[in-house]
């Protein structure tokens, strides 16, 4: 986590409004900047509503965290393009999950995914108010960036909450021919197993983190599930993906994807390292 500001994108709706109280509390907790940011295609059009956007945004920022630095910029151009150049130099980006602009036209959520495939720094996407309460959730899976598991952990020890660290196998997960193999499988000793290997993988971040209480969570699951059902009591689940996507349409994993659609709290996506 850098000096650099938290940029938060605004478009009059009301996940926006969540995603500016978010992030307001989110830049006091680190103590860095907050820039708020209006995006129209056309800039002369939209002066006016977008001005007035920004200041009430401002406004709420200023009264959910007084101690902050904040400031508002109006930009101009293709909405996804301009906020992944912003993710060039920002901290994290936040948005709501409706279209930015205005345009109540566009399918829910899809700034929010072109954004989140694209962008250079972690995402977080507001769908709903935020939770106060509740601890850090991080999925883990078998080629997952270690850049969400250390951004989770780092947000767990900002906020003082615990982390559970969560990863789901599925049947494909054991050797080829299973199912014709003259023996009964042992799911219970397969999980522990599972859950030995995420001890493992979590010992480099145990002992960076040695403040931040840990829960191991595995199971025969579907991961998208298992994160939806755990998010109904964290206040943020974090994910990671592979590399960045060169198109606007390219579509995130499909984890990141239902995440974004049906978490109950708000969801960091974090990239690796391309």
């Amino acid at each position: 986590m850098t000096n650099a500001p938290i940029v938060v994108a605004v478009d009059g709706s009301e996940s926006a409004r969540q995603a500016v109280l978010w992030a307001a509390h989110e830049a006091a907790r680190r103590d860095i900047g907050l820039t708020i940011v209006h995006v129209a295609p056309d800039l002369a059009a939209a002066l006016a509503q977008g001005r007035s956007w920004l200041d009430d945004a401002e406004t709420m920022a200023r009264r959910a965290a007084p101690s902050i630095s904040a400031s508002a910029e109006m930009m101009s151009g293709a909405v996804v393009e301009t906020l992944v150049a912003v993710s060039t130099w920002a901290n994290t980006v936040v948005l709501g999950t409706r279209g930015m602009g205005g345009f109540t036209g566009l399918l829910v959520g899809s700034v929010a995914i072109g954004v989140t495939t694209r962008a250079r720094c972690p995402v977080v996407i507001v769908r709903t108010p935020p939770p106060a309460t509740g601890p850090i959730v991080v999925g883990v899976d078998g080629g997952s960036a270690e850049e969400a598991t250390e951004w989770a952990f780092a947000e767990a020890a900002l906020r003082d909450v615990p982390l559970i660290a969560v990863h789901t196998w599925t049947e494909g997960a054991l050797s080829h021919g299973w199912d014709t193999a003259p023996y009964v499988i042992d799911f219970q000793a397969l999980n522990d197993a599972m859950r030995g290997m995420l001890s493992d993988r979590m010992a480099q971040w145990r002992e960076k983190f040695p403040s931040v209480r840990l829960e191991l969570v595995t199971a025969l699951d579907n991961p998208a599930r298992a994160l939806v059902e755990q998010s109904r009591s964290a206040q943020l689940v974090v994910v990671g993906t592979r590399g960045h996507r060169p198109l606007a349409g390219a579509l995130l994993g499909s984890t990141s994807h239902a995440l974004l659609h049906h978490a109950a709290c708000p969801v960091a996506v974090v990239h690796a390292e391309p």
